[in-house]
């Protein structure tokens, strides 16, 4: 039952049994609200945990060495974590960076990379200093990101995910490229050619 039908259940029994002390039917304060925000900004960061969790999605706020913090989480067989970026005491993270990295196989060269990046605009694929392969996705936090608007950038985010893993899957087999011009979702990266 929730606080208003708490508190209507004891309005109820208030009124039903008028030799109830005072102390005694006095309602309880509400417990603190625990329901999801609908803008999440960079300064509440257990909102964007709270906000995946009811989606049905595994997450976890932890904290770097460093004392940054991040969500730690995993889609389709694949860890990655949501880290925030830019972030300043009461003013908090400017923005966040979706990150996924595997140790690289051996036949996954730069022109890999480059063919990857080259079919898709919103996650960029690298590799690190540590010759390792890493697929990263940002989202700005300025002025807050309506709820629906961040799970749906998280979509994005574990669609692109699962292309990737399949273009790792292909190039670790041995298999040549299949034409690599569009996502899961139909946008093309060969529209950023069109303004030269």
């Amino acid at each position: 039952m929730g606080v208003r039908g708490f508190a209507s259940g004891v309005l109820i029994a208030t009124i039903a049994a008028p030799a109830m002390t005072a102390q005694a039917a006095a309602p309880k304060a509400p417990a603190k609200s625990t329901a999801l925000p609908a803008t999440l900004t960079g300064t509440d960061l257990d909102g964007f945990v709270r906000i995946l969790q009811d989606a049905g999605y595994r997450a976890r706020l932890k904290t770097h060495d460093d004392g940054t913090r991040f969500i730690e989480s995993a889609d389709g067989g694949s860890n990655f974590s949501i880290n925030f970026n830019d972030c300043e005491g009461d003013t908090g993270c400017t923005s966040l960076r979706f990150l996924s990295w595997w140790s690289r196989p051996a036949n996954f060269d730069l022109k890999a990379v480059n063919t990857w990046n080259n079919g898709y605009r919103f996650a960029r694929a690298t590799i690190d200093s540590d010759d390792d392969l890493v697929l990263d996705y940002y989202i700005t936090l300025v002025g807050g990101v309506p709820a629906a608007n961040f799970l749906d950038s998280f979509d994005w985010w574990t669609t692109l995910l699962g292309d990737f893993r399949g273009y790792m899957d292909t190039k670790k087999a041995g298999k040549p490229d299949a034409a690599n011009g569009s996502d899961a979702k139909g946008v093309s990266a060969a529209d950023e050619d069109i303004a030269g």
